[in-house]
């Protein structure tokens, strides 16, 4: 009776294992999708879970990328609430070059939750970079852009 009552068990434990299996063997199963949409969910996850760790307002952090799409991004550390790019040269002026940092502050949407620095400088004749004072109503600008696409995501989101 005992070895019966063994051979139950063993086969309840053993009989989902088979059954997985067999699904993998299964020609019509989408275990592809299946993977894709696990590793979805995994990367949704760990989004959530930095932003829980981040002193960063979510909508501030992603309108911030993408208004600096453009440029060459060096750093985005959403847990440390820096984005900072690299040197960018405008097509239009090659002997002018410009760099952007972003530090959030706080998880409010407000203009108050972030700072924008810009570093520019001018090619001399000598082929060095000499660093220019920026120019206060671009920063104004990127800080009003980044504000208003924020506050874009945030009412698509519906969390209005």
């Amino acid at each position: 009776m005992n070895a019966r009552r063994s051979a139950t068990w063993m086969l309840l434990i053993l009989a989902p294992l088979a059954l997985g299996a067999c699904a993998s063997l299964n020609p019509f199963s989408d275990s592809e999708a299946e993977s894709v949409e696990s590793q979805r969910v995994a990367a949704q996850e760990q989004q959530v879970a930095n932003a829980a760790r981040s002193n960063v307002n979510q909508f501030l952090w992603t309108a911030s990328l993408e208004t600096l799409g453009f440029l060459p991004i060096t750093e985005a550390s959403e847990t440390d609430g820096r984005i900072a790019t690299d040197w960018y040269v405008p097509a239009a002026s090659p002997t002018e070059r410009f760099r952007v940092n972003v530090t959030f502050t706080s998880r409010s949407l407000q203009p108050e939750a972030f700072t924008v620095g810009l570093v520019r400088q001018e090619l001399r004749g000598t082929g060095q970079w000499i660093d220019l004072p920026s120019t206060p109503k671009v920063v104004s600008n990127l800080e009003e852009a980044i504000l208003f696409r924020a506050l874009q995501l945030r009412q698509q989101s519906g969390l209005l």
